[in-house]
């Protein structure tokens, strides 16, 4: 009999006797030699010196301890087994409970883009190299329009005054095309430069030409989001307190901003 930790009491009562020529368990009175209390319980393995074969432990609870049965033991011998590890030698995965991140919180919202699971928008504003200057957080499902005035403000460096000679440019996408909008943006001063909606009945406008016609700047804010994600941090939040996430979001916002002054000056 291999030695091991008795996972349970013996399945057969001490008084029944032995047949002729089966050896007693030494941990017990029972017979019967394929009894799994008294094998290892780790992996549920049978006797060296079985005379009946016995299954291996196949069924498992969510507290991750595992339950085998001897054929020849009966309804009774099911005996819960001690908590596998990666050592057992069992051949299978240890079980592991993952760590989830907390459910709800401040400033979430099921997300449209993946399946209503609750997330956390980041609003950014950013100047033509990609150097956040301002951050909000909204839950995931509230649009960008509805946020517009609020990451305006939210610049924390002291921004210069617009001038004839140095206009301020605001590049915004169709997300923003709403009157509210652009009477917030013009009143702080800035220049609008925002991709117009096609409304149904509306002829397509035609791009612009000559001066009127400036380069993409999409890629630049596109990057300053992916800057954010490369964070392992902050791409999936597990902070309960939007407070929190948000400290995080403006330490990476800094550590940019430095690695943009060391590349660019």
């Amino acid at each position: 009999m291999p030695s091991g930790r008795t996972a349970a009491g013996c399945c057969r009562p001490k008084s029944r006797p032995a047949p002729a020529g089966v050896p007693r368990c030494r941990f017990g009175g029972c017979w019967t030699v394929s009894c799994t209390s008294c094998g290892p319980a780790a992996n549920g393995r049978p006797s060296h010196g079985s005379l009946a074969p016995a299954r291996r432990s196949t069924r498992a609870s969510r507290s991750g301890r595992g339950r085998a049965c001897g054929p020849a033991c009966g309804p009774r011998s099911c005996g819960t087994m001690m908590r596998r590890t990666a050592l057992a030698g069992t051949g299978s995965r240890p079980t592991v409970r993952r760590s989830l991140p907390p459910l709800g919180g401040a400033a979430t919202g099921p997300d449209p883009t993946n399946r209503g699971k609750l997330g956390t928008k980041r609003h950014v504003l950013d100047d033509r190299r990609g150097a956040p200057l301002g951050v909000v957080l909204s839950a995931a499902n509230r649009t960008d329009m509805k946020l517009a005035e609020a990451v305006l403000d939210s610049v924390v460096v002291a921004r210069p005054a617009p001038t004839a000679g140095h206009p301020q440019h605001l590049c915004r996408d169709k997300g923003f095309d709403f009157a509210e909008t652009d009477q917030a943006a013009q009143a702080r001063g800035y220049r609008l430069h925002t991709a117009r909606k096609r409304r149904r009945g509306e002829a397509p406008v035609p791009p612009p030409t000559g001066a009127a016609r400036h380069p993409a700047r999409r890629w630049v804010i596109e990057r300053t989001n992916s800057w954010h994600n490369r964070f392992r941090k902050l791409r999936i939040r597990y902070e309960k307190q939007a407070e929190n996430y948000l400290g995080l979001v403006e330490f990476a916002c800094a550590l940019m901003v430095y690695r943009l002054c060391l590349i660019l000056g």
